[in-house]
């Protein structure tokens, strides 16, 4: 690596602000990037998932903001606490945006029946919980 590149590098990595930065803009771009190719993939790559996808991710990311804050105002509390915490943060943000995308999905694509509503939210929470966990 040049020395113009490691320090720049570098100087990125041990700051927090700038790494958080990093990390949350190419997380949530490998998202949108790894969606649209699967529906590319599946033919299902109208620019109606497109929007869908990126609203998503810019609510995952603003989501993850307010993560970022509440765990901010639990760091300090005995692990034990902060364990609960964290998860019920956790927990309760992969709700919102799992019923969100949940529901916006079947709005767009009304031609898909529901025949199980709690095992079909299940499905869009659990994975919606390892996108967050991530």
């Amino acid at each position: 690596m040049s020395n113009y590149l490691s320090t720049h590098f570098f100087k990125v990595i041990n700051t927090r602000r700038q790494l958080y930065w990093l990390l949350q803009s190419t997380g949530w771009s490998g998202y949108v990037f790894f969606v649209m190719a699967s529906a590319f993939f599946w033919s299902k790559g109208d620019s109606v998932h497109t929007v869908y996808t990126i609203v998503a991710a810019i609510l995952g990311l603003l989501l993850s903001m307010i993560m970022r804050e509440c765990y901010r105002k639990v760091w300090d509390r005995p692990p034990l606490i902060r364990m609960f915490y964290s998860f019920l943060t956790l927990s309760m943000t992969t709700g919102f945006w799992a019923m969100w995308k949940f529901y916006e999905y079947f709005q767009l694509y009304t031609h898909k029946k529901i025949e199980n509503l709690i095992g079909e939210y299940v499905y869009w929470y659990s994975y919606s919980f390892f996108i967050f966990l991530s």
